[in-house]
C-alpha cells in the first residue's frame, strides 16, 4: 500500500464537479484517491471502475464527462 495522500479541499462540495451525477462524483474521487505526485492516474477503466465500485458503463460515462 502507498503512502501517498489527496488533499480534499472544502471548496470541492462548491466546485462545478459537484452537480454532477453521483456515479462521475465517485469516479473522480476515487481518481483523486489514485493520482501519483504528478496527478497521473495509471489505471484502465476496467480497473477504475472496479475501483470506484462502478461499472464499466458508468465510469467510461463519468470520464467522458
Amino acid at each position: 500500500m502507498s503512502d501517498s495522500f489527496s488533499k480534499l479541499v472544502s471548496e470541492l462540495v462548491t466546485s462545478s464537479i459537484w452537480a454532477e451525477d453521483d456515479d462521475t462524483r465517485i469516479v473522480w474521487i476515487t481518481m483523486l484517491a489514485l493520482k501519483d505526485k504528478d496527478g497521473f492516474v495509471s489505471a484502465s477503466v476496467s480497473g477504475l471502475a472496479n475501483a470506484a465500485r462502478k461499472t464499466i458503463a458508468q465510469t467510461q460515462n463519468a470520464l467522458n464527462k
